[in-house]
């Protein structure tokens, strides 16, 4: 099974990354060979492919990101199978502990929003979803930063340990609800573990990424 981008059967095809015919072993290579970008504390995570599955195991105390640059058009959807193996303990977005096992997030378009901090870059728009073990999937969350241009969402959340769980979200419908405005093309895709101010490591998976017309 082809890995990576989609072979292009029209103008542009839309990228799937699907893990399943991935033989066991280190994954950090791969991810590089396809144009991601570790960036934090990504080195400290332990990426892996077993059973089919990119899996990431983030010790605690760990911001990691492993972010790609994209220019797509044409897409409306995003589906993820994904889940979690196991949750760093004290995460809990409502109590203002903003950490998770596993987050995707899809930035939008290069106009720069405000980070409301002269401390933190600006970066363009973003919706980032998580798997959570005490958030509401009905309540959009705002982070510490990024507050004009970002959201976040739980989908689905009290995932049960080591289930595998298919995320399917509308990006133009949820971006023109959040910002009141046209979604423009798809200029990133980064997967985000963040274990600080937490105890024990987080481990989560990956099996499949789509972007979908």
């Amino acid at each position: 099974m082809l890995l990576g981008w989609t072979p292009a059967l029209w103008a542009q095809a839309l990228p799937s990354y699907d893990f399943s015919g991935q033989k066991n072993g280190p994954a950090n290579g791969w991810l590089k060979a396809q144009g991601f970008k570790m960036e934090r504390d990504a080195d400290s995570i332990k990426t892996n492919f077993e059973g089919g599955r990119l899996v990431f195991t983030t010790p605690e105390g760990t911001l990691g990101l492993f972010g790609k640059e994209l220019r797509l058009v044409g897409v409306r959807k995003l589906r993820v199978t994904w889940g979690v193996l196991a949750y760093s303990k004290g995460a809990n977005w409502a109590q203002g502990k903003l950490r998770e096992p596993i987050s995707l997030v899809v930035s939008f378009g290069d106009e720069k929003m405000d980070s409301g901090s002269s401390f933190v870059p600006n970066v363009p728009y973003f919706l980032g979803f998580f798997l959570g073990e005490k958030e509401d999937s009905t309540k959009v969350y705002l982070g510490n930063y990024f507050k004009k241009g970002g959201r976040y969402f739980c989908r689905p959340c009290q995932n049960p340990v080591g289930q595998a769980v298919t995320t399917e979200v509308d990006l133009a419908a949820t971006f023109m609800e959040q910002f009141g405005r046209t979604m423009p093309p798809i200029t990133g895709l980064t997967l985000e573990i963040d274990t600080r101010d937490t105890e024990g490591e987080a481990k989560a998976f990956v099996e499949k990424v789509e972007f979908l017309p």
